[in-house]
């Protein structure tokens, strides 16, 4: 049960100039920090993690070739710095869309579906924001609906592009705690994307730099 990097895996970086090869592996439920200059590709990197690159990208994920499993059955969840909830949907409706497409959640009642839609909610203290209009929420509130999102249909893998960096500091270690607990009990392997190093204290168990030129990114 974990994330590993095959071979093949390559990634063009946003300038164009080279490409970048990706080695090794993240266990299951462990929590690597990423850290490197703005612009080097780390975004990127997360985007082909996520299957949504501009290529295709080889691993395994809990031993099976991501390639070879439909989109629904891959379950990579991706938050980026900025919340990308749906703004023609609510709170709630947000919540339910992933659970809508993913096993084993795809087959429950619309009431089970909610009950546990409200039990993320209440963990973190969201309850009254479930039938609010997502674009009436503040940055924070946003991103923190976002990240139960990605939790709610618990993944296979977790992505993180500064998620943590809209929050204020009380937020944060809430959020940090309760995501942790989260990871570490479905045994989720999980890469954090941060700049600043207060994202990744007591969060993270390894922390990783960006390559020099020519080097493999090694996990």
């Amino acid at each position: 049960m974990s994330l590993e990097f095959v071979s093949q895996s390559k990634v063009l970086l946003p300038q164009g100039s080279r490409e970048l090869r990706v080695e090794g592996c993240i266990e299951a439920g462990e929590i690597v920090g990423l850290q490197g200059p703005s612009g080097c590709g780390k975004s990127t990197l997360l985007r082909h993690i996520a299957q949504v690159g501009d290529a295709p990208f080889a691993m395994r994920l809990h031993d099976t070739e991501v390639l070879a499993l439909a989109p629904n059955e891959r379950r990579i969840s991706l938050v980026f710095q900025r919340a990308l909830l749906f703004p023609h949907l609510s709170v709630r409706e947000n919540l339910r869309f992933p659970m809508r497409f993913q096993s084993p959640y795809s087959s429950w009642s619309r009431e089970l579906q909610d009950a546990r839609i409200d039990k993320h909610l209440a963990e973190l203290g969201l309850e009254s924001l479930s039938s609010r209009s997502v674009v009436t929420l503040s940055g924070g509130e946003a991103m923190r609906i976002a990240l139960v999102r990605a939790m709610v249909s618990t993944p296979k893998c977790l992505l993180l592009d500064e998620a943590f960096a809209a929050l204020d500091k009380e937020s944060k270690a809430l959020v940090k705690t309760w995501l942790k607990t989260r990871i570490k009990e479905h045994r989720i392997p999980t890469l954090l994307v941060a700049h600043v190093a207060e994202d990744l204290m007591d969060f993270v168990d390894r922390s990783i730099f960006w390559p020099e030129p020519g080097r493999p990114l090694q996990f």
